[in-house]
């Protein structure tokens, strides 16, 4: 909810041609960036282990700094480097506002990259009559598949499905804040289609570029950037050590159809009744339809940042009086605070639950904050003892951890002093959770805290997930300022998501961390398919109701 905001001042840009940094400058910012990674990275011992990449072995990467033959290879180098973590939540940005596009988007369906959508404003019909559901197969010369993998550096995501739709998605959007060298593409790409009938048609579509590109820094200060956090609207200062790990969201652009958009990506079925979803100020998406003489809710959670929990409450009533099971919807789902997952958790499980926990990465400033923090809340807002236990449980682990020298915490709770969550009641007593069948629909789009809402959802058995495995954004992500003189930036995960009992996955050993893992449907399903492009998601609605009807039925007493 309360995540890092980074503000790029661009007054002080150096103008093409101007000298560069020295080699000790760039060699000083590089370091600058691998002490964060040092002290600041949570998943450190659990990449060396599983993925094999040493992050304090920097003598590799000091040598590549050495041989730089101009700033932009200092910010290729420093992007590499945090890609090498392959984690969704860390990254490298530099400090530009500069972007070309191309004025459609693209995806990966069935293995082949489609276009999905188009900007007929930009690309008339009659001078560009390629269609959604053509195939994009080069660009100036090169196939999307050698675009892919020479972009994959740029969009490592823990799991490589996400990791290659992304990277897809950059062949006709070029960011300079992810890709050093975007801006030095030319005016028009040349463009090879293959359209729908099996013939191949050429294009030539002007590039449209805006913002200002960063090209070289001089010997002196560079652009100016400040990685801040956003302000607590009416919220106390001694909060902020608890909001800080409450920020479950991803800080990277996915440039994704439906990414955190609140509908779904599909079309709902003939006969579906809208509630939520067509109004302005609507957060969510939601209604009825029937299936095989059952009555099917659906609601989508388009993100869990700033959720109006009191209009979910009111549709979760609705459905619970007026439905045999419920659909929920979080597939692209970016994330955002993972005590809104437990809020609105609590009103889909009918029985008491475990909240989340996480391990935290610790240095003196964090017991310092943490400690000011709860003097602060014990002077100024004694009634609120929730905090006060909150803060309590936060200091006292933070202190033993660092003065034992252990680097992280043991399992922490998030959103509380304790673990236990019980489900929602009113005022007097009666339950207002939802107590009939769940299915909940995911994909390797559905991130950080939907990462977490998914492994809640499976850890207590409460209904089966349908769709594909979740990105594995398995942690709390912090911004920071990194290097004097290159001003860039950078976002690491400085905690680990820890699940209710460990997870055995083929790719991974048994673990019970989020992170690369992710959450496994327990029915695959996947959207990214041709017939699904080209017919609004039909197959896919048909069998993920399929899949509730059956869940519904097996659930009948």
């Amino acid at each position: 909810m309360f995540r890092a905001v980074r503000l790029i001042g661009l007054l002080a840009f150096a103008i093409p041609g101007a000298a560069q940094l020295t080699t000790d400058q760039r060699i000083a910012d590089f370091r600058n960036l691998a002490d964060l990674v040092a002290r600041k990275y949570a998943p450190l011992e659990w990449k060396r282990d599983t993925l094999k990449f040493d992050a304090l072995n920097i003598a590799p990467w000091l040598d590549r700094i050495r041989r730089a033959k101009d700033d932009l290879d200092l910010y290729e180098i420093s992007v590499e480097y945090i890609a090498a973590l392959d984690d969704a939540h860390s990254g490298y940005y530099l400090p530009t506002t500069f972007v070309a596009s191309l004025g459609f988007t693209v995806d990966i369906y069935e293995g082949k990259v489609l276009i999905d959508s188009i900007n007929r404003d930009r690309l008339p019909a009659e001078q560009y009559p390629f269609e959604v559901g053509d195939e994009l197969v080069s660009v100036d010369g090169k196939t999307s598949q050698e675009l892919i993998a020479a972009f994959k550096k740029y969009t490592m995501s823990g799991n490589s499905r996400t990791t290659e739709r992304v990277a897809a998605s950059l062949i006709v959007s070029r960011w300079q804040e992810v890709m050093p060298r975007a801006q030095e593409i030319g005016d028009e790409a040349k463009i090879v289609v293959r359209r729908q009938d099996g013939s191949q048609q050429d294009y030539t579509i002007a590039w449209r570029k805006t913002g200002t590109p960063v090209t070289s820094l001089g010997p002196g200060p560079g652009p100016r950037t400040a990685t801040i956090r956003a302000p607590f609207e009416d919220a106390p200062d001694y909060l902020d050590p608890l909001r800080r790990l409450e920020d479950f969201l991803l800080p990277r652009r996915r440039l994704v159809l439906g990414f955190g958009a609140r509908s779904p990506i599909f079309a709902m079925p003939e006969g579906f009744v809208q509630r939520q979803g067509a109004g302005r100020l609507d957060f969510y998406f939601s209604g009825t339809y029937e299936a095989e003489g059952l009555r099917i809710g659906f609601i989508r959670i388009p993100s869990f940042e700033y959720q109006p929990v009191a209009a979910f409450e009111t549709e979760i009533k609705f459905f619970q009086e007026n439905t045999d099971g419920l659909v929920v919807d979080i597939m692209r789902n970016p994330g955002g605070s993972a005590c809104t997952v437990e809020r609105l958790l609590a009103y889909l499980m009918p029985d008491p639950f475990q909240g989340s926990s996480q391990e935290i990465v610790v240095t003196w400033w964090d017991v310092l904050g943490v400690i000011t923090s709860l003097e602060a809340a014990r002077a100024r807002d004694p009634q609120v003892q929730a905090t006060i236990e909150r803060l309590e449980a936060l200091a006292d682990a933070y202190q033993s951890t660092y003065f034992q020298g252990l680097g992280r915490t043991k399992p922490v709770p998030i959103c509380a002093a304790g673990l236990e969550r019980q489900p929602a009641k009113d005022k007097d007593g009666n339950l207002l959770a939802y107590t009939k069948p769940i299915l909940v629909l995911v994909d390797d789009m559905t991130a950080s805290a939907g990462d977490l809402f998914a492994a809640l959802i499976q850890d207590h058995s409460r209904g089966p997930l349908a769709g594909m495995r979740t990105v594995g954004a398995g942690g709390s992500p912090e911004g920071f300022d990194s290097g004097v003189y290159s001003e860039g930036a950078a976002d690491l995960t400085m905690t680990l998501v820890v699940r209710k009992q460990p997870v055995k996955t083929p790719e991974f050993p048994a673990t019970p961390y989020l992170e690369n893992v992710g959450v496994r449907p327990d029915i695959v399903l996947d959207y990214m398919t041709k017939d699904n492009l080209m017919n609004k998601g039909k197959s896919f609605v048909e069998a993920f109701t399929k899949a509730m009807v059956e869940h519904i039925r097996a659930k009948a007493p």
